[in-house]
């Protein structure tokens, strides 16, 4: 039994990432409309189409982009923008990325037939230089080995479950007003555990 995500259409390819400036010979550049326009005279007008609805994958993404664009390893984005990204991180529902508890990847019963945990599933969403957005999927009991991001700012969010976070790196340049404070902090050498 496999389990098979497509990434929403609109998420953007790495080309895309980039900033780029705007083309005066683009088909969509205002010049070029205007000269259709004129030519297509007495033309029927085409119907409005539906109004266009900005996914919350687009944007995440969009922000992802707008955030990140100016960054590099080790660049910890301002306060207002991290605000902005846990804006969107925070609406996010699972439903928003196709996911849903009662699929196989949470259940406890799926995976080896042996006895062991089931596995962990990663769902790449996108990736480029700036930044990349992905999905894990555990099941209950699931653990993800103790890791490293070296140089690089981690902004996860919990769309359904609970999960208990048992070690990580306290960060040296905090922003001064930090939202999350732990109820209880102890230190083991470099790392810390929050409780």
């Amino acid at each position: 039994m496999g389990f098979e995500m497509k990434p929403e259409k609109d998420v953007l390819s790495k080309d895309q990432c980039k900033v780029k400036s705007p083309n005066p010979n683009s088909v969509n550049s205002p010049h070029i409309k205007k000269k259709k326009k004129k030519k297509r005279g007495m033309r029927r007008k085409r119907s409005d189409s539906p109004a266009y609805e900005i996914t919350p994958v687009r944007r995440l993404f969009d922000t992802c982009k707008e955030v990140f664009s100016n960054g590099g390893p080790g660049v910890i984005p301002s306060e207002d923008k991290i605000q902005q990204l846990r804006d969107i991180l925070d609406n996010m529902k699972p439903e928003d990325v196709g996911l849903a508890p009662t699929m196989p990847h949470f259940r406890p019963d799926y995976g080896p037939e042996d006895g062991s945990s089931p596995p962990i599933t990663y769902l790449h969403l996108h990736q480029c230089e700036q930044f990349s957005i992905g999905i894990f999927c555990l099941p209950p009991s699931g653990v993800i080995p103790l890791h490293n991001h070296p140089g690089m700012t981690v902004f996860s969010k919990l769309l359904f479950g609970t999960m208990h976070i048992k070690s990580y790196d306290w960060v040296v340049d905090a922003p001064s007003k930090l939202t999350f404070v732990p109820r209880k902090l102890l230190s083991y050498g470099t790392s810390w555990l929050a409780y």
